[in-house]
């Protein structure tokens, strides 16, 4: 799975300044990615993968709280067609949307910020970790739709034959916000130094896929306005 950086018009990203701690902020409106798979007759599968980057300089002493959000879209369709006796016709559509937060302390230097970011979601370099408590599904849906036609013609004294087939069609559309809180543990990954900067990253992962027969399918799963805050923090682990 490779990630791009996000490049449209609408993003923004800036930090506020509290007395006790420092706020970064960076997000994107309106619709940033989506992937689509339609199967009739043959499967078929999609996964893309998209990037949002915050950046802030934190203190030795701090660990950082991240709070990630994000509207997403999914639609999931099957159709199932059953003739007479034939048998049992499946069909399966699946959309589901992923993100894992990862951060770099004191990233080696690239062209762009947009590379840097790049580079966090889709290396593996040990200048980058990842917050805890690692990759988190923020929606999925699975819709299977089966149809089994079994039809009899009693009739008296005369033969009957039954033709034709039966369909069934569902289509689920669903739009919602998700949101999920993650650490970046900088105590255990080092600062290095007062005031050091470090790159955080929320790395997407969009995959939809369709199975159909006699049938059809579809899934289709969608990225809205997101948005990632990242906070200087003094986290204590009870565990």
């Amino acid at each position: 799975m490779m990630f791009r950086p996000l490049a449209l018009a609408t993003a923004f990203a800036g930090s506020i300044g509290l007395s006790s701690a420092e706020i970064n902020y960076a997000y994107e409106s309106g619709e940033i990615i989506s992937t689509t798979a339609v199967s009739v007759g043959t499967d078929a599968s999609d996964s893309v993968g998209v990037q949002l980057a915050s950046k802030i300089a934190a203190p030795g002493s701090k660990d950082l709280i991240l709070f990630l959000s994000s509207e997403i879209n999914l639609v999931t369709q099957t159709a199932a067609k059953g003739e007479n006796k034939g048998g049992k016709d499946t069909s399966e559509a699946f959309a589901q949307l992923a993100a894992t937060l990862k951060y770099c302390v004191d990233c080696p230097a690239k062209k762009s910020f947009d590379s840097v970011a790049d580079a966090i979601c889709n290396g593996g370099s040990a200048d980058v970790y990842t917050a805890l408590p690692g990759p988190i599904i923020f929606a999925a849906r699975r819709q299977t739709l089966s149809v089994d036609v079994n039809l009899d013609c009693d009739v008296v004294d005369a033969t009957c034959a039954v033709t034709g087939y039966v369909e069934v069609d569902l289509t689920l559309d669903t739009t919602a916000a998700h949101a999920f809180n993650f650490i970046a543990d900088l105590e255990n990954t080092g600062t290095g130094s007062t005031n050091t900067p470090v790159q955080v990253v929320a790395c997407f992962e969009l995959d939809a896929s369709a199975e159909a027969d006699a049938g059809s399918a579809g899934g289709h799963v969608g990225l809205g306005s997101t948005m990632l805050i990242v906070q200087e923090a003094s986290v204590s682990n009870f565990n």
